[in-house]
């Protein structure tokens, strides 16, 4: 076990990664117990640990950078507000409907299983809307998901901002991390 992960590392493997191997491997052996019987006894494994991750959140500084950039399109600066504005998940603004002043995202299409409600203002109702706009022409053009592509664009484009401005610097910034950054100044405005 320890030589397999000496091994790995070597070969440039994250502890992050090795540690979904691990599981894989864990996984494996135990179908091999516990269905099969090939093996006779349970096989133990222990993950590496990661440390504690940085928060994923982006700072004041960082967010000024990414409305900063020349090079970034207009529309992805908006859809980025909006995730920062709301709290979204990525897929949401293309699962939900808008309804008077709130994006509905019914049970079926919410991770949580609850319906999700999300009052907008009237500039996150226009941003929503061209968001939706953009999905749709993925649809007329034939893709199969539009939701999905729309927003995996959305997603590649806020990964070439971080590599851009060089924001990991230790933390995972990702589309996602607009929705951390919306949970903290909620937690710090409450608190």
């Amino acid at each position: 076990n320890k030589g397999f992960i000496r091994i790995m590392l070597d070969r440039g493997y994250t502890v992050t990664g090795l540690n979904i191997s691990l599981r894989h491997i864990k996984t494996f052996f135990n179908w091999c117990y516990k269905k099969t019987r090939y093996i006779k006894e349970e096989m133990h494994f222990d993950n590496l640990n990661e440390g504690r991750p940085l928060p994923r959140y982006l700072n004041e500084h960082e967010i000024n950078q990414i409305y900063s950039l020349d090079w970034l399109d207009d529309f992805y600066k908006r859809a980025f507000y909006f995730y920062e504005h709301t709290g979204c998940r990525a897929s949401e603004p293309f699962n939900g409907a808008l309804i008077g002043d709130w994006l509905i995202v019914d049970v079926e299409q919410s991770k949580s299983k609850f319906v999700r409600q999300i009052q907008l203002n009237h500039r996150l109702k226009d941003i929503l809307l061209e968001m939706q706009n953009f999905r749709d022409v993925y649809a007329k053009n034939g893709s199969a998901k539009p939701n999905e592509a729309v927003y995996n664009r959305i997603a590649k484009m806020m990964r070439k901002v971080v590599t851009s401005l060089n924001l990991s610097n230790g933390k995972k910034i990702s589309l996602k991390s607009f929705r951390h950054t919306f949970g903290i100044k909620q937690v710090t405005l409450t608190g």
